[in-house]
C-alpha cells in the first residue's frame, strides 16, 4: 500500500464540512459537542493542522527512511473550498484521507479515524437517502422496508 501527504484542499473540504455538519452529516446541534474529541466549532486551522499532522506521521511511519517531521513544522492555514462542495466530494475526500492517515499505530481507534468514519457514514447515508428516497431500517413483518 503507498502513502502520500494529501493536499490543504482535500483537509479543506473535511474542514468545512466539520463547519457545516448539519448539512453534510444531518446533525444538526453540535455546537460545543466535541465529536470523538474533534469539536467542529474548534478553530478550522487547529483542526485541520490536527488532520495533517496525522497524515504526515502515516507517510513516515510507512516510510521511516524519510526525515521525521515535527508538528510544529507543518503548516496549515484553512481556505474555503475554491466550489461548495457535494456529499460525493466530502465522502470522496474522507475516504482518501482515511487511506492515507491510517498507517499509525492505534489509528483506527484514534479521535481522527473515528470522526472519519462517522463523517462518511454520515454522508454515504445522507446520499443514498437523496438518490433513492430514504434508508431501510429493518424490515416489516410483511417483509416490505421499514423506511425512514
Amino acid at each position: 500500500m503507498s502513502c502520500y501527504i494529501v493536499s490543504d484542499a482535500t483537509i479543506d473540504v473535511l474542514v468545512y464540512a466539520a463547519r457545516h455538519d448539519a448539512k453534510y452529516m444531518g446533525i444538526q446541534h453540535l455546537h460545543g459537542y466535541e465529536l470523538h474529541g474533534l469539536s467542529p466549532w474548534m478553530d478550522a486551522d487547529k483542526l485541520g493542522h490536527k488532520l495533517k499532522v496525522q497524515n504526515y506521521a502515516s507517510y513516515e511511519h510507512r516510510y521511516p527512511d524519510h526525515r521525521k517531521t515535527q508538528p510544529e513544522e507543518i503548516t496549515y492555514v484553512y481556505s474555503e473550498p475554491k466550489h461548495e462542495p457535494t456529499r460525493g466530494d466530502v465522502y470522496g475526500c474522507a475516504r482518501c484521507y482515511d487511506y492515507q492517515a491510517c498507517e499509525t499505530d492505534g489509528y483506527e481507534s484514534s479521535d481522527i479515524s473515528q470522526w472519519i468514519d462517522t463523517l462518511v457514514a454520515a454522508v454515504a447515508s445522507k446520499e443514498f437517502e437523496a438518490n433513492y428516497g430514504g434508508i431501510t431500517w429493518g424490515m416489516n413483518s410483511d417483509g416490505t422496508p421499514n423506511m425512514l
